[in-house]
């Protein structure tokens, strides 16, 4: 590679996107001489002709449209090469490891992450789905790993630090042929007690804790909220679910609500973003967790009722 050819194909590009010689020459600040000598040094070099210079325009030839194409992928890379070394040089992290509870929503975390990776292409990161248990383990022993984890009973562990980033009203929900979807009063408690719920939990349930989410002593625990929805809506049991999840099949019929007079306030899933005290985020780690909770946010803001 010779010493001009990046700057080559930067106005090789250029001419391509504006039209013209002149336009490039206009944007760059420099005289057309000069963009047309870059040009033809450029062609040279390659040993192609890359522009018709017929007096109807100077549109590109096949070859240059060829070229184009790999001078833009050349150039992206160098543009995310510089982003990256520059990040490096002020102290940020550009490979950044994000451990997600199971049953943070995928679309969120998808759609965050898209969001992410428009603003920064230069940054990797790996995902790795786990449990809320393990997510902070991960955060508190690895090297600059942020997690993303389910807040049952508020943030654990001394070491570390977060912000909520997305919570979803919790609903009561069951098959419309269950016998307590087809009672005709609001349901209670002890109504919830004699039918079998199903139960997200991550290992075996240890009765000795008392949990408020745990109504029965006829309980099945999954560890997914696709099959928690699943079974529920086979009629198996009743289930605590968020209502960001079970939207849809709501929507659908394929689930309904239950209304249960002694639950007036829906509680809340919530979720934070966690990270240890001593290698908080810098500005790229905190702008994922905040396209992570604006996308939440929109999210929740679009949904009905």
């Amino acid at each position: 590679m010779h010493a001009n050819l990046l700057d080559q194909l930067r106005i090789f590009s250029l001419i391509a996107e504006l039209g013209s010689f002149s336009k490039a020459a206009r944007h760059l600040d420099r005289p057309v001489s000069a963009v047309s000598y870059a040009i033809v040094t450029l062609e040279t070099h390659l040993g192609l002709k890359l522009f018709d210079r017929a007096p109807a325009g100077r549109g590109l030839t096949d070859e240059g449209r060829t070229v184009l194409q790999d001078a833009e992928v050349i150039l992206r890379r160098v543009a995310q090469f510089d982003s990256r070394v520059r990040a490096m040089r002020e102290g940020e992290n550009t490979d950044i490891a994000l451990a997600v509870e199971t049953s943070f929503p995928d679309g969120l975390l998808s759609t965050g992450l898209a969001a992410f990776s428009s603003l920064y292409p230069f940054v990797s990161v790996s995902v790795t789905r786990t449990t809320a248990k393990t997510v902070g383990i991960r955060v508190a022993e690895g090297e600059g790993v942020l997690g993303v984890t389910l807040l049952d009973a508020g943030l654990q562990g001394g070491r570390l630090d977060g912000t909520q980033i997305a919570a979803d009203v919790i609903v009561i929900v069951a098959s419309p042929a269950h016998a307590l979807a087809r009672m005709e009063r609001p349901i209670a408690m002890r109504d919830l007690d004699t039918h079998r719920q199903i139960h997200l939990h991550d290992g075996p349930l240890d009765r000795r804790d008392f949990d408020y989410r745990v109504h029965g002593t006829d309980v099945w625990l999954v560890d997914n909220l696709g099959e928690q929805e699943a079974f529920v809506r086979r009629g198996i049991g009743w289930a605590f679910m968020p209502r960001g999840v079970v939207g849809p099949a709501l929507a659908a019929g394929a689930l309904v609500t239950l209304d249960c007079e002694d639950v007036r306030t829906p509680p809340l899933r919530r979720f934070a973003a966690i990270w240890r005290r001593d290698q908080a985020p810098g500005k790229i780690g905190h702008d994922l967790i905040g396209q992570l909770a604006d996308t939440a946010s929109a999210e929740s803001a679009a949904r009905p009722g």
